[in-house]
């Protein structure tokens, strides 16, 4: 039973990636390789139409002729002025003598078939719809053309937000891996910046033990242990944004640190506004130019 039971499952696995695999090809097909190659088609190719405008052209010139020539003759025993009149019309596409003789024809079918323009009327109309095809198609045409690069963008947005996801999920996966931090770099450095901030703000608050003994000069703000972990904190500060961050906000970190540990020019007061400020900017970044 056991090994029936691994067989079946062993089974399922095998289907459900022979599954996975077609879906993920026909998901790359519909929504990367086919909108690409139409956008590049788009920009460096030279379009298709499905009806060339020539042809449409030409049919509806034939189409007018035929109506022009079709006026000048059932009305051929009339004056000439109501002639020219109805073919200037025809010429530019009426169907007023065409509608007129058909509905004069259609009363007596049998006559009109035989002896009348029943069939030529007929015969006209049909061209007419050939010509009104022409000129949809021909529309939808330019309209697609006009919209095709718009479409072919849109059937990339699924794969685009699928590769932005993916990217995200890959960043936070490198994070992880190069760091032990279970917050991440970034997290850490903004705790560490308020650390470093909590330290100066109550160095700034009070002197330490014994400062009444020494010269403006030499007194110190901190004791000696806590001036060591600040000194540590900041150094562990400048290895982490040398590590993680990139461009100006790396810069800026770097070239504060240094602020950070000048007590000779600078009070705590002032360093912990420093830091302050370096916490804003990094509140302020954006993970995808700022840091890794």
């Amino acid at each position: 039973y056991a090994v029936v039971r691994s067989a079946e499952r062993r089974a399922a696995a095998l289907v459900f990636l022979v599954k996975m695999s077609s879906d993920v090809g026909r998901f790359w097909t519909t929504h990367v390789a086919e909108p690409v190659r139409d956008i590049a088609h788009e920009l460096y190719g030279v379009p298709r139409p499905i009806l060339d405008s020539a042809t449409a052209a030409a049919s509806r010139d034939s189409f007018h002729r035929s109506l022009e020539a079709f006026a000048r003759e059932v009305l051929a025993g009339t004056d000439t002025a109501t002639v020219e009149a109805a073919a200037a019309q025809a010429a530019r596409g009426s169907m007023e003598t065409v509608n007129h003789i058909f509905e004069r024809d259609s009363r007596r079918p049998l006559n009109g078939l035989l002896r009348g323009e029943l069939p030529r009327t007929l015969l006209l109309q049909i061209q007419h719809l050939k010509v009104l095809l022409e000129e949809q198609v021909e529309y939808a045409d330019q309209t697609l053309k006009r919209n095709d690069f718009t479409l072919q963008i849109m059937a990339v947005v699924p794969a685009l937000l699928l590769g932005f996801v993916m990217l995200t999920f890959l960043r936070a996966l490198y994070q992880r891996v190069r760091t032990s931090s279970p917050r991440g770099p970034i997290e850490d450095i903004r705790r560490e910046l308020v650390t470093i901030q909590r330290m100066l703000n109550r160095a700034a608050g009070a002197p330490s033990a014994g400062s009444a003994a020494l010269t403006k000069y030499e007194a110190s703000p901190m004791d000696v242990a806590t001036a060591g972990e600040l000194v540590f904190r900041v150094m562990r500060l400048r290895a982490a944004g040398q590590r993680w961050l990139r461009g100006w906000l790396r810069s800026d970190v770097l070239q504060d640190a240094r602020e950070l540990l000048d007590s000779g020019r600078l009070s705590a007061l002032q360093r912990a506004q420093i830091a302050n400020s370096l916490l804003r900017r990094l509140d302020n970044s954006n993970p995808f130019f700022h840091h890794w």
